[in-house]
């Protein structure tokens, strides 16, 4: 954490001095005067007992950065859901955490859950799998423009799932792992507020009422599993991290901020809907910024809402 004593010093610093057996409350000005305001004897041993306590974990406070973060998006139209958290100090700040259409932040569970039957043995990475054209469908990802007879192993199809956000290889992965797989893996590592309904492209399943859903802090939570390696395993948490990393798309979360930084990270998008969720590497903290919005009426502006904030985060934690 950077230095800043001189800042504390204006205002003053009640401390506490030991000299022997005495101990002595101190305020200190910072033109260096200082004077004992109470003074009282203590046993050696309870003298000894104090000076080799440790020191509480300086932890970092994120309410200003909350109260910008809330300031600049009350007055918006859309509505933004915001997930911090500082990796080091384990602070997390969450704004407006409420059930959001995932759009294609689904696909990070998706993935997970395949890399966890990957570690099980029950699915092959490099095994091909041979594209047909009722697997086609639109939206996202350059799957659907090749031609049938195509071959891309599960390894490759997932990060087109996730670097190209490509629909036709997420359904192909889904259709492997399973539906009710990967909710199962949802449930058991406590998400509470996400589930996968239907496929990607699948207009029927949305006129019909069924949509995925997740949250900022279940985004969170999952990123900081990944980075941490307590998601699936180290190898595959390592794997998948490194996936993140290859992010195409962006124009978000990494958009406003050093060219340091590395930003492991996922986007999504759906009528009305942008999203944004990584961890961000190579500031003086690395830490977990997820950003939903709903009720989007400009992509344009809603882009560089999403981008600002990154920003406002980044500059802020770089500065404790």
């Amino acid at each position: 954490m950077r230095n800043n004593n001189h800042k504390k010093l204006a205002a003053g610093i009640a401390g506490v001095v030991f000299v022997g057996c005495t101990m002595a409350m101190v305020h200190l000005w910072a033109d260096g005067r200082h004077a004992i305001v109470k003074e009282t004897t203590m046993p050696t041993q309870a003298v000894s007992s104090l000076e080799t306590k440790p020191m509480p974990p300086n932890k970092d406070n994120l309410e200003p950065l909350e109260k910008d973060v809330r300031q600049f998006i009350e007055p918006k139209n859309p509505l933004y859901s915001i997930y911090v958290k500082n990796l080091d100090s384990g602070s997390a700040l969450a704004v407006h955490n409420e059930k959001i259409r995932a759009a294609s932040m689904i696909k990070l569970f998706i993935m997970a859950e395949a890399f966890r039957q990957a570690k099980e043995g029950r699915l092959n990475l490099a095994e091909l799998r041979i594209l047909t054209d009722a697997d086609k469908v639109g939206g996202a990802g350059s799957l659907q423009s090749m031609p049938e007879g195509t071959r891309r192993t599960w390894r490759q199809l997932i990060e087109k799932m996730i670097d190209e956000s490509d629909n036709t290889a997420t359904n192909m992965v889904i259709e492997r792992v399973g539906m009710a797989k990967v909710n199962q893996f949802i449930v058991n590592n406590g998400f509470r507020d996400t589930i996968l309904q239907r496929k990607m492209m699948d207009l029927e399943s949305i006129e019909a009422g069924r949509e995925n859903y997740t949250t900022v802090s279940d985004l969170g939570i999952l990123l900081e599993k990944i980075y941490r390696k307590q998601c699936v395993g180290t190898a595959e948490d390592e794997e998948m991290l490194d996936i993140l990393l290859q992010q195409e798309d962006n124009d978000k979360i990494p958009s406003r901020l050093p060219n340091t930084a590395q930003v492991a990270h996922k986007t999504g998008e759906l009528v009305g809907a942008l999203h944004d969720g990584g961890v961000v590497l190579g500031g003086h903290h690395p830490y977990v910024v997820c950003i939903m919005s709903e009720h989007v009426g400009s992509t344009r502006e809603t882009t560089k809402d999403i981008a600002v904030l990154s920003e406002k985060v980044y500059q802020f934690l770089d500065r404790i």
